[in-house]
């Protein structure tokens, strides 16, 4: 879900909002309900925040 949740991050900046927030809708609802309504992956979708970017490629 965090997956779908990141992808929902980049498909907006990409220009599909309507499509953005029926994945991060879908993403958001599956993380509250393993991880609660309080956990940081929830508040990071919530702000339109991707999840665990130290994992992606960073710029030297």
């Amino acid at each position: 879900m965090v997956c779908r949740a990141n992808l929902a991050v980049t498909v907006r900046d990409l220009g599909r909002h309507h499509e953005a927030l029926e994945l991060r809708s879908e993403a958001l609802a599956a993380i509250i309900r393993l991880l609660g309504d309080e956990h940081p992956h929830v508040r990071d979708a919530r702000a339109w925040r991707q999840i665990d970017r130290d994992l992606e490629p960073q710029p030297f």
